[in-house]
């Protein structure tokens, strides 16, 4: 075999020496350079795979978020509409309120005035009879010439009345 390396020019030596600084260098090179490059490169796969995690967290409470505001959009709607009845349910109570006061106040307003129209006939009657009493007095005693008598007076007045009426 020395012959084979002899004839393509091989120090055998050499070589081992080149083996021995070769393995040294890997050696070196590993322990120094590849395993703390190693150990960087996995942290930041690490910290890739936690920002992957949080961005997909975030993402699902961007989600959790937003159905919950839609949810408080709803409520609030829903409690408004239900504001909105309360206020219409109760505007409505209060108009047929007044309104059944307002009719009460005109139907006391109308009987008053029909008490207050009696009253005024009966008073205007009550003048129409004393002046008729006196429109047939003073005829009869133009008719008879003479002064009548109280009794005979109102018997005639009382027939004027009863014939007018």
């Amino acid at each position: 075999m020395e012959a084979i390396f002899e004839a393509f020019g091989i120090n055998i030596q050499l070589l081992l020496a080149q083996l021995l600084n070769f393995g040294i260098l890997a050696f070196l090179l590993t322990k120094f350079l590849f395993k703390p490059m190693f150990q960087v490169l996995n942290q930041r796969a690490e910290k890739a795979q936690e920002i992957e995690t949080g961005a997909a967290e975030i993402q699902s409470a961007r989600s959790d978020m937003k159905a919950w505001r839609k949810e408080q959009e709803r409520e609030a709607k829903e409690q408004a509409d239900n504001i909105i009845k309360a206020a219409t349910e109760e505007a409505e109570a209060r108009r047929a309120s007044i309104l059944e006061k307002a009719n009460a106040e005109a139907e006391a307003v109308r009987e008053k005035a029909q008490k207050a129209i009696a009253l005024e006939r009966e008073q205007v009657m009550a003048e129409s009879r004393k002046q008729l009493a006196s429109v047939a007095l003073a005829a009869a005693e133009k008719v008879l010439d003479r002064e009548v008598r109280e009794a005979d007076t109102r018997r005639l007045a009382e027939e004027a009345i009863n014939a007018v009426q």
